[in-house]
């Protein structure tokens, strides 16, 4: 994913998007455990962090 962030860009806001939106989604699952919907948040959350520093890496930032 990363590889794609940093090559196309708007792939890499696509992978973004969909990490936003798969997070908005399992927050507002009422059949998950909050304790699910927390480790499963912090997982998306992680990931999309590591990309945007891989995205901001390679314009030089």
């Amino acid at each position: 994913m990363g590889q794609i962030v940093v090559i196309a860009v708007f792939r890499g806001t696509a992978i973004r998007d969909a990490l936003l939106q798969g997070t908005e989604a399992i927050k507002s699952n009422p059949n998950i455990l909050e304790t699910e919907k927390f480790g499963a948040t912090k997982t998306l959350e992680n990931a999309l962090d590591t990309l945007e520093r891989i995205a901001a890496a390679s314009r030089g930032r």
